[in-house]
C-alpha cells in the first residue's frame, strides 16, 4: 500500500490501520516528491481539495492493485471494486505460464536486484505491515515476484484459450483467438498458422483509421513476436487469426485443427473450439 497523503498517513498511522488486516505485507510513505514520481510511473491519479475542519483535505485518487514482476514491469492492474476471487484467478494463469514463477508476500526480503525494491529502500518509509486501501490513498499492491526457479533455457512456448468465433456458411472467413506464454529465457516468432478447415490463414490485427472505422489488416511483417516471459494475447479489437475461405461451417461446439509454426520451437499442433465469446 502507497499514501499519497503523507502528511495525514504516517508511517504509525498506515501501520496501525493495516495490521488489521495482515501482518505479513508492507505499508509504504514517503514525501510529496517522491510520491509525485512513483504515481507518474505508473499512471496514478490524485488530487486534493479543501475539506472541513474536521476532514481538513479531501483527495481524488486512482485505487487499483498493480501486479508488478521482478523488474518492475506491470502485468496487471485490477480495480478496487473487482472480486478477490477473479484477482485470484488472473494471477493464478500467470502463475501456471510460468510466466511469473512466484511472488513474495513482502518486500523485506525479495530479489536483492530488484529496482522497485531499490526505489522503495531509497524513496520511501517502509513499515511492516500493510495492506487495503486507506481513504485518502492509491493502492500500489507491490507483489514483488521473484525468480523461484531458473527459466528454461530457449523459449518455452504454451497455448492456451484457443477459441473461434461462430459464423454461418455464407460467412467466407471466420476468426480465431488464443493466449501465447513464453516462460523460456529466449524470445521466439510466431511465423504463420494452418487449418485444414480453411483455404488459407493469416496473422491480422484490427486497427481505426482516421475517420474512426474499425478495418482489419495483416500484422506488420506477417510474424508475431513472443517476448521471453511475456504473454501474447490474440484477443477481440486486436491481434487474431483470420481464416480466408471457409472450408467448414463454424457451428457453436464444433472443434477445429490449427497447426501454429514458430521460429524456434516448430510447429503446434490445438484444437479451436468454436463458440460465444
Amino acid at each position: 500500500m502507497i499514501s499519497i497523503d503523507p502528511g495525514r498517513d504516517t508511517p504509525k498511522k498506515i501501520a496501525e490501520y493495516v495490521a488489521h488486516f495482515h501482518p505479513d505485507l508492507l505499508g509504504v510513505t514517503g514525501n510529496s516528491d517522491t510520491i509525485a514520481k512513483l504515481t507518474i510511473l505508473y499512471g496514478v491519479f490524485f488530487e486534493k481539495h479543501e475539506g472541513t475542519k474536521a476532514t481538513r483535505h479531501l483527495v481524488d485518487h486512482t485505487a487499483t492493485i498493480t501486479v508488478i514482476d521482478q523488474d518492475s514491469h506491470v502485468k496487471l492492474i485490477f480495480s478496487s471494486g473487482l472480486a478477490g476471487k477473479e484477482i485470484a484467478e488472473d494471477i493464478s494463469y500467470l502463475i501456471k505460464r510460468q510466466v511469473i514463477i512466484c511472488f513474495t508476500s513482502r518486500l523485506s526480503n525479495p530479489k536483492k536486484n530488484s529496482p522497485l525494491l531499490a526505489f522503495f529502500r531509497k524513496e520511501f518509509q517502509l513499515t511492516k505491515n500493510n495492506w487495503s486501501l486507506l481513504f485518502s490513498l492509491v493502492i500500489l499492491l507491490s507483489l514483488v515476484l521473484a525468480a523461484c526457479q531458473a527459466k528454461p533455457e530457449g523459449p518455452a512456448i504454451s497455448i492456451d484459450n484457443v477459441w473461434g468465433w461462430p459464423s454461418p456458411k455464407v460467412a467466407t472467413v471466420g476468426v480465431f483467438y488464443l493466449v501465447i506464454g513464453n516462460a523460456g529465457s529466449e524470445s521466439d516468432t510466431l511465423l504463420s498458422s494452418s487449418s485444414s478447415a480453411c483455404g488459407f490463414v493469416e496473422l491480422h490485427e484490427s486497427y481505426k483509421t482516421e475517420e474512426g472505422v474499425m478495418g482489419m489488416r495483416p500484422v506488420e511483417g506477417g510474424i508475431i513476436e513472443i517476448a521471453a516471459g511475456e504473454v501474447v494475447e490474440l484477443r477481440i479489437g486486436g491481434m487474431h487469426i483470420m481464416c480466408v475461405n471457409k472450408l467448414v461451417d463454424f457451428e457453436p461446439g464444433v472443434v477445429l485443427p490449427l497447426t501454429l509454426e514458430f521460429e524456434k520451437s516448430g510447429n503446434m499442433d490445438v484444437d479451436v473450439e468454436i463458440r460465444e465469446p
